[in-house]
């Protein structure tokens, strides 16, 4: 009686750990969104208060708008570049995450230096540790969709499965040779 238990249990943690595995691609996904949401937070207190005694009222649509076309841009070139990874077109990708290198360097400095206007040294390693945290993320999400066997990508498949398949012949090109042509992978038929 105890061993039937036992496995019952074993066979519940089991199916646990393996349905939050199935999940840590959204997890990952949250990690990113979460961290990069704090960054923003953080640059948008600090930049309005730049911003406001120059700029008057103004100031405060300055300093929401210069961190949301960062934060956009960073979760564009680290979703963009892990997904082109993912698929093979490496080139791009590698531009897409060079991009996140990038912002994520420019980030560090400008948090560093946001850290020390607020005379707040303790906080220096923490606000570097999120603008890393999401790039790890990003990376750890280029492994991810690498995988077709992840939830996220069975997901996706799913989704694509039930939309119909648009016809793209034009032009004289073929859809073989339309996908060669925007994908810029293998040989046109």
């Amino acid at each position: 009686m105890q061993n039937s238990n036992e496995t019952s249990r074993d066979f519940k943690a089991g199916e646990t750990i393996q349905f939050l595995t199935d999940m840590s691609p959204f997890f990952v996904i949250a990690t990113t969104i979460t961290s990069l949401a704090v960054i923003f937070l953080i640059d948008i207190t600090y930049l309005t208060a730049v911003f406001f005694p120059k700029m008057s009222y103004v100031g405060y649509v300055v300093g929401f708008l210069v961190p949301s076309g960062i934060m956009v841009a960073r979760l564009g070139f680290g979703l963009l570049g892990a997904s082109d990874i993912s698929k093979g077109a490496w080139v791009s990708g590698l531009i897409g995450l060079g991009g996140t290198f990038a912002i994520a360097i420019f980030e560090h400095s400008a948090l560093t230096h946001i850290a020390e206007v607020w005379n707040m040294p303790e906080q220096i390693g923490l606000f570097q540790f999120m603008v890393w945290l999401a790039v790890g993320a990003e990376l750890r999400l280029m492994m991810t969709l690498g995988n077709e066997n992840n939830l996220l990508n069975s997901f996706f498949k799913k989704e694509a499965a039930n939309e119909p398949t648009p016809n793209v012949e034009g032009n004289g090109k073929t859809e073989k040779e339309w996908d060669f042509n925007y994908n810029m992978k293998g040989k046109p038929a």
